[in-house]
């Protein structure tokens, strides 16, 4: 097929950027959605990503970004706004929770989002301590 003013070499550039993203994109749902039938429960953009990376998906999937998680979080909210039968429902909670609408029925989605609403995480442990990085941050101050 040819484009006027454009090169053939041009056309199929375009056309497997434009291909690959919309692979990763379609990795990620699968993924994310089988990640979610598996766990039977709500789950945070992170403990997605972590289940995958212990799973083995991450390398199904070929992300080569810094933050996978926030990229899956944008493709599920995304599709929650785009699309009105999406299979994926947010639950009300801090931090955000996302799960399978066919797992569950409406009257359990009501009970689960009441019960992770009473639910407060436990802060994670940093990798360094303030004695470690006060040279680094007192340097900068």
């Amino acid at each position: 097929m040819d484009f006027p003013g454009a090169g053939n070499d041009l056309f199929l550039f375009l056309t497997a950027g434009f291909l690959s993203c919309h692979l990763l994109y379609f990795y990620f749902a699968i993924h994310t959605k089988k990640i979610l039938e598996e766990e039977k429960r709500p789950l945070t953009v992170e403990e997605i990503w972590e289940n995958a990376v212990e799973k083995g998906y991450d390398k199904l999937c070929g992300s080569q970004g810094k933050t996978p998680w926030r990229t899956i979080g944008a493709q599920i909210y995304v599709d929650i706004r785009d699309n009105p039968d999406s299979p994926f429902v947010k639950i009300d909670s801090k931090p955000r929770k996302f799960f399978l609408r066919t797992v569950v029925s409406d009257a359990e989605l009501k009970e689960i989002e009441e019960r992770e609403r009473g639910k407060v995480e436990a802060p994670r442990k940093l990798k360094y301590s303030e004695r470690e990085l006060h040279p680094f941050l007192a340097y900068f101050a």
